[in-house]
């Protein structure tokens, strides 16, 4: 593990070094507070201008449609407009429909190599997502705002590792062979999310404790933009990190045109959907980070609670310590001490912590392998499989209680919009 030491990284064997998608967000976060970006501005850069118009923008395809539609809070609305039933919300059940017809650059063969990527590199693109995407994440504070007054990760252990299983059941569905085919398992999925965050906008917005002005349009066409950046360029430079070397080319083409289809469901604009290519991915990933990057009290509260994941007595829970360690090897401790997150004092912790990093390279490492990465494949997919089938959670975005109960304060608010 002599690379997690010096952050480096062995041999590249393709054009695109992802291990500069994570240090951009550790160059990010080391410099704030900032008066310029730390990033050289090139063509694929987005301009300021266009970056203040994508902190602006939202949804209004499906913002509308669920105004027009009058869609509540506990309905499983998508379902009902997939299935054609007679009851379906008609301006809700149009989208739908015309979404059923994926653009024409989709290459299907190219999203089932993205989705057996996923797959394949399971235990390492999880761990990145983990402590990489996630956590890291909360470092940009106007998300972990947005994040923070649902009350999904925020509060006690069973509530955060039920969210976590939420987004890993979505996970499952969108990397199943043929899954994001029209009204598919993963499709269906995909717009389950999208309408979740037309919900949790709609409140957001008739809430007087929401500051648009200062905090910009909640779930904003940026805010997504940079979520599926690290789902994709961010997971792609975790998976490097541990196999210690870049996937082929192949692979990593197909990874990215996954994530460009399902940013395509989820509502990106075109013109803020990066991952047409690696470079464009990088260059809208430094442009997204220059702005949002800025570790705050809500921030830090949020990722202190994913990673301690604690108990209903409000302790946190025992491996804490050592998911601190790990976490600083994805992040950074610059990153790291700007979240607060304590320095591991224990020689236990840190010894167990270093384990779990050898472990994770170790087997990220058997991944890379042409047979035996063919036979993990097919153990992940299996486990991805019996998530998916076992899992309940996925019903869950459009009738979760916690989300209707935090916000329910709003409603006390004078100044509400109906």
């Amino acid at each position: 593990m002599e690379f997690l030491r010096r952050g480096g990284w062995r041999g590249a064997t393709t054009d695109h070094d992802w291990s500069s998608a994570r240090r951009a967000l550790h160059a990010a976060a080391a410099l704030r507070p900032r008066s310029k970006s730390p990033f050289a501005c090139t063509d694929e850069h987005i301009s300021p201008d266009a970056l203040r118009a994508a902190r602006s923008t939202a949804d209004p395809l499906f913002d509308d449609a669920l105004d027009a539609d009058r869609i509540d809070d506990t309905c499983d609305a998508v379902a009902s407009c997939a299935g054609g039933a007679s009851y379906a919300p008609p301006v809700l059940a149009a989208l739908v429909a015309a979404l059923a017809h994926p653009p024409a650059w989709v290459d299907w063969d190219q999203v089932r190599v993205g989705q057996d990527v996923f797959a394949r590199y399971l235990p390492a693109c999880t761990a990145t997502l983990y402590h990489l995407s996630l956590v890291g994440g909360f470092s940009a504070e106007r998300i972990a705002r947005v994040v923070a007054s649902t009350g999904y990760l925020n509060g006690n252990g069973r509530d955060v590792l039920a969210r976590i299983l939420e987004t890993a059941t979505f996970l499952a569905h969108v990397t199943e062979p043929g899954g994001l085919r029209p009204h598919r398992p993963g499709w269906t999925a995909a717009l389950r999310v999208r309408l979740l965050h037309c919900r949790v906008r709609r409140r957001l917005r008739r809430s007087c404790a929401w500051d648009a002005r200062a905090w910009d349009e909640p779930i904003n066409a940026a805010q997504l933009a940079v979520t599926q950046l690290a789902f994709s360029a961010m997971v792609l430079s975790g998976v490097q990190l541990l196999a210690g070397a870049p996937l082929p080319q192949a692979q990593q083409d197909g990874y990215l045109h996954l994530w460009r289809y399902i940013g395509w469901l989820l509502g990106i604009p075109d013109e803020h959907n990066a991952c047409v290519s690696a470079r464009t991915a990088q260059a809208h990933l430094e442009s997204h980070l220059s702005y949002l990057i800025e570790p705050g009290p809500i921030g830090m509260g949020v990722a202190h609670a994913v990673l301690a994941l604690r108990l209903p007595s409000g302790e946190p829970e025992a491996r804490f310590a050592q998911r601190v360690h790990v976490c600083r090897a994805f992040i950074g401790d610059d990153l790291a001490d700007s979240l607060r997150l304590p320095r591991p004092r224990r020689a236990r912790d840190i010894f167990l912590g270093r384990i779990e990093l050898r472990l994770l390279s170790a087997y990220s490492q058997l991944c890379t392998l042409p047979v035996l990465g063919q036979v993990l494949l097919r153990v992940h997919r299996w486990g991805l499989r019996l998530l998916a089938a076992r899992s309940t959670r996925f019903g869950f975005p459009l009738r979760r209680e916690p989300l209707i109960e935090h916000m329910a304060r709003a409603s006390e608010c004078p100044f509400i919009a109906g």
